[in-house]
């Protein structure tokens, strides 16, 4: 979304950020699609909060011949708010700003992998 629109809040409105947001994921997928039927090995790196939303990426790869991994960064809350306060100061692509209420609506949401098949990653 970066490379097409810029930064949002900047180079367009906040109010679109999630109209780009679907048209980045169309091209992202099709693009996985693609690399998938190529046999090349992708990485997806989306937060993919929810159950539905993994199972959903986990039947595209494998209707398309892939295979799936599922890799849960599991990270503290006060390193991840660490690590926020310190990407909230950049002007690049991971400018988007994500408060301390933000975050903490994005982890009272978020659904823990747990007999997804992952792999945890404590970090």
């Amino acid at each position: 979304m970066w490379a097409t629109k810029g930064r949002w809040g900047i180079d367009f409105p906040i109010e679109k950020h999630e109209e780009y947001r679907k048209e980045a994921e169309d091209r992202l997928r099709n693009r996985l699609i693609k690399l998938i039927h190529d046999k090349k090995q992708v990485v997806i790196d989306f937060s993919f909060w929810n159950r539905d939303r993994r199972n959903e990426y986990k039947k595209l790869i494998e209707d398309c011949g892939g295979k799936w991994k599922l890799i849960y960064l599991k990270v503290h809350q006060n390193e991840l708010r660490k690590r926020l306060k310190l990407r909230n100061n950049r002007f690049d692509a991971n400018s988007f700003p994500i408060s301390d209420e933000l975050l903490t609506t994005y982890l009272n949401g978020f659904e823990i992998p747990e007999g997804e098949g992952e792999i945890v990653i404590e970090n």
